[in-house]
């Protein structure tokens, strides 16, 4: 971890390189997460973050296609959008590169997303949602906790956004204090919310279709698995009828339909 101090009062920003998916896991502060990479290769990563009194923000770079199982800190609330025109899917469901996609703290949520994907993210303690009035606080966080994405955000004013996060995660340097860059990360979010429709898809994952994966996983774990199959395998032999092959693929399938 290379953390760098910019000016006096400036954000510490901190890089973390990782060459491991489940590293780069584990990298994210008051995040429970795990990643399962789906296509083959050498993994890299890196994220760039900022840790303000009531806001987290990063920027996450991944060289390969990852299933990431997430989970924010309990009164929180995670808004992330694409960095580099990409879309990814959230619970299955597809999202387009000029979404933002929401959800609260305590609630595990699955992204799939593909090869050289960059996200910016921000995650909303519960400090930030108490410093609110009540009605705000019931008006923003309340109705948007069931959210998988939001919408109706102008997309000049999304763009602004990516810009000034561009500028905020670089390691250049910044000659504005902390306290200056928190306030306009707190108005503009809040500006985002009031702007956003927030949007529940009809067919989220189902809990059927997460045991169905806890089974694919415990059985590709056993004992009785010899060796590894990988997906060069699978796409080269597409007549293989082992039984372990079979369910791999259908693994790999359900993931992406």
């Amino acid at each position: 971890m290379d953390r760098l101090t910019l000016t006096t009062d400036a954000p510490s920003l901190s890089t973390i390189h990782s060459h491991d998916a489940n590293h780069q896991a584990t990298n994210l502060i008051n995040w429970r997460q795990e990643f399962d990479q789906l296509s083959q290769g050498h993994f890299l990563g890196v994220i760039n973050e900022l840790h303000f009194p009531h806001i987290h923000t990063f920027r996450e770079d991944t060289s390969l296609s990852l299933r990431q199982q997430c989970k924010v800190e309990h009164g929180g609330l995670w808004i992330g959008f694409s960095a580099n025109n990409k879309s990814c899917r959230i619970n299955n469901e597809e999202t387009s590169n000029q979404q933002c996609l929401c959800r609260p703290g305590s609630e595990d949520f699955e992204l799939l997303t593909p090869d050289n994907f960059s996200i910016y993210g921000l995650v909303l303690h519960p400090s930030f949602f108490t410093e609110l009035t009540e009605n705000n606080k019931e008006e923003l966080y309340e109705s948007h906790r069931n959210a998988l994405w939001l919408d109706n955000i102008p997309a000049t004013e999304l763009q602004k956004f990516r810009q000034y996060l561009s500028l905020l995660l670089q390691p250049k340097g910044n000659r504005w204090s902390s306290r200056t860059h928190e306030a306009i990360l707190q108005d503009a979010t809040l500006e985002l919310l009031s702007q956003a429709q927030p949007v529940v898809a009809t067919h989220v994952t189902s809990p059927q279709r997460q045991r169905i994966m806890g089974r694919v996983q415990e059985y590709l774990n056993e004992s009785r698995m010899k060796s590894p199959i990988t997906m060069s395998e699978i796409c080269a032999d597409s007549t293989r009828q082992s039984t372990h092959s079979a369910i791999y693929l259908y693994a790999m399938l359900w993931h992406f339909t």
